[in-house]
């Protein structure tokens, strides 16, 4: 058995006399790699027919042979680059096996990288750089100058449209699911759920990205280690809503840390962090890199001492200056970090310093000499528009274990906002106590039994139900977009999210159309005469909860500038629901959309049955059988389901620039 841990150098393998060499993270293996993203039995490789043959053993991240994913199995040819997790592995032609760990020593070349948005708008024009394994890395510049374009291009999650991006000398956009488990990204905004704990965040994390073979000790372990990393040991039990900005960030942070990624890409980590807690941020990414990950980050901080290169673009995203801090200062003739801000604003010199640093030794010593001596091929400095690179695939873990991880995460996050969850479970006992506020009796039966109102009743107890369902709902999906959309770049499915949180809708529509309808009977005795009834009723009443809740969920999904004005879109899907329910308005009087809109209204089908079971004789109601309605209602519920996820999955077509998107 072989071993290789993160500091393991090459390694050579004897393939010939064995017959299976298992590789994986389980010490039951031939070659074991020490690593959370490597499956406990990952593949295999064995001889067959005078060649070697490799197998992907389902494993959660894949195996990939010069950058192809390996289903099944594949045939090895003499040279072929073999990825699993953070090593490669070559076959040479004497039936040898070499094995290099990848996991801290990756560099980085960008070379003659442009970006074009359009045909007159360029966001990068001809920046190449050279980064070594361990470096830390810092992007800077004014506003607009294509930083963020600039590190997405780098990580290869947005590709620039014209230049090449090789990682240890190999094509990144080429080989990017090879190289996918190795890439850490943290956006700027937000990522975190405010409810959890520190220890939560991490566990749910760690669930949705390691293996599903990852043992739950083995979990804590990595987990353990990243809050030790991050100094977050003594903040573990906290919620993130209690925490300093700098304490959420590394908690951030720490999400990405989980999985080790050789090289970490971040995105305005020091924004709204204070001068002194700006440096600690640095010092600790400058901590994360000495034992040789590879970071970028783009930041607007000045003290960058700690950097070991800093990186200025223009506003036109042309490259100023790559080089270490202190030769920064000297190459604009400037004595603080600062001031080279404003000698960057000054429009005369924008085509001025791309071109002075082009013909400085800096570009000739930190660009030009350190890509020859690694053989670094040329590329045309032409810019052109490239097609779109096809998405990373998927990692495989299953559709059922992220539904349910999601679905303890939603209990979690339920149980750690008791006080808005003892608002949600009081509306129910609220607006059945108002039943007896507005209610006079009898309702129902003969004597002084009053059909209109009655009828006036069943119709609000089915609005109410709709409404009571929905307004939980509305902003569920929008308040989670920024967190939806780094998981997808991470691999969740949409259709387990889209579940999860239906399943939230499915539980608060049993507890409160319960609830609801134990009120009503009190105010109301004579509604109900026999437990048959009181079933239909009840369901009734549920499917309109239910009914309102996936009526928010659409109202939430639906793509907006603002998750507040999805209050607003679900406002006017229940308008368009109570006008066509067909009590305000009766159906002859409705014109031909209107009858569309009747027969598709959530209110209809329930009212309805509720109308039926009580008895009414009313000119509404035609022919009415009581499951016919209600499995139309309960069909009605799943097309509206259905619905939220192709608006889930447009968002991928809306939004397939975007890496949190096009990637999956």
């Amino acid at each position: 058995m072989a071993r290789i841990g993160p500091d393991s150098a090459i390694q050579q393998f004897e393939l010939r006399g064995q017959e299976t060499l298992g590789i994986g993270r389980d010490l039951a293996n031939d070659m074991v790699i020490n690593h959370p993203m490597v499956s406990r039995f990952h593949a295999q490789i064995r001889p067959q027919h005078g060649n070697y043959v490799i197998r992907d053993c389902n494993s959660t991240h894949g195996t990939f042979v010069n950058g192809q994913s390996v289903t099944g199995q594949r045939v090895l040819r003499i040279n072929d680059v073999i990825h699993i997790g953070p090593c490669s592995l070559t076959l040479k032609d004497n039936e040898i096996l070499f094995a290099f760990n990848e996991s801290r020593s990756l560099r980085l070349d960008a070379i003659h990288l442009h970006y074009q948005k359009a045909k007159k708008l360029s966001l990068l024009k001809d920046v190449s750089v050279s980064i070594q394994a361990g470096e830390l890395v810092a992007i800077v510049g004014c506003a607009g100058s294509g930083l963020t374009t600039l590190l997405l291009a780098l990580s290869g999650l947005r590709p620039a449209t014209c230049g090449m991006v090789l990682v240890d000398g190999t094509d990144l956009y080429q080989n990017f699911n090879a190289y996918r488990t190795a890439i850490g990204y943290l956006p700027q905004w937000n990522i975190l759920h405010r409810k959890l704990t520190v220890e939560q965040t991490l566990n749910f994390a760690a669930q949705l990205r390691l293996p599903a073979d990852i043992t739950r000790a083995e979990r804590k372990s990595r987990i353990s280690q990243v809050q030790i990393d991050l100094d977050l040991t003594n903040r573990r039990d906290l919620p993130i809503q209690s925490l300093s900005d700098y304490e959420v960030k590394r908690v951030s942070l720490g999400i990405e840390l989980l999985t080790q990624p050789s090289m970490l890409f971040i995105d305005e980590i020091t924004s709204g962090l204070s001068i002194n807690t700006e440096r600690e941020m640095i010092m600790l990414l400058r901590k994360l890199a000495d034992p040789g990950r590879t970071i970028v980050t783009v930041t607007h901080a000045t003290d960058l001492e700690l950097c070991d290169q800093v990186v200025w673009l223009t506003r036109k995203g042309c490259l100023a200056f790559f080089g270490p801090f202190q030769e920064a200062l000297q190459y604009f003739g400037v004595e603080r970090f600062g001031q080279i801000y404003g000698e960057l604003e000054n429009k005369r010199s924008l085509e001025h310093w791309p071109q002075k640093y082009l013909r400085s030794p800096y570009y000739q010593t930190y660009v030009v000499n350190r890509q020859q001596a690694f053989n670094v091929p040329e590329t045309p400095t032409t810019p052109r528009l490239c097609q779109q690179l096809p998405g990373a695939q998927t990692k495989r873990i299953s559709g059922w274990r992220q539904f349910w991880i999601l679905s303890k995460r939603n209990l979690a996050m339920l149980q750690g906002d008791r006080p808005g969850l003892l608002r949600m479970l009081a509306v129910s006992p609220v607006l059945g106590l108002v039943n007896f506020l507005i209610w006079r009796r009898p309702l129902f039966g003969v004597g002084d039994a009053n059909p209109n109102l009655a009828i006036l009743m069943l119709f609000t107890t089915i609005v109410v139900a709709m409404i009571a369902g929905s307004f939980p709902t509305s902003l569920i999906i929008a308040k989670e977009h920024n967190i939806y959309r780094h998981e997808r770049m991470n691999g969740l499915k949409v259709i387990p999210y889209v579940l999860s949180k239906f399943e939230i809708g499915l539980l608060w529509s049993v507890y409160q159309s319960a609830v609801f309808l134990l009120f009503t009977v009190i105010a109301v005795p004579d509604l109900l005469a026999t437990p048959t009834i009181l079933i239909g009723t009840y369901f009734s009443i549920t499917l309109s909860t239910l009914g309102g809740t996936v009526l928010g969920l659409l109202g939430s999904a639906i793509p907006s500038p603002h998750y507040i004005s999805h209050s607003f879109i679900l406002l006017n899907l229940l308008i368009v629901q109570i006008i066509c329910g067909g009590v305000i308005f009766p159906i002859n009087a409705l014109g031909a959309t209107g009858k569309v809109l009747n027969q598709l209204s959530l209110i209809k089908w329930p009212f309805e049955t509720l109308v039926t079971l009580s008895g009414l004789d009313t000119d509404i109601v035609y022919d009415v059988n009581v499951s016919s309605h209600l499995f139309i209602a309960a069909g009605l519920i799943g097309v509206l389901l259905s619905l939220i996820l192709i608006v889930q999955k447009l968002k991928d077509f809306l939004y397939r620039n975007d890496p949190f998107y096009w990637i999956i």
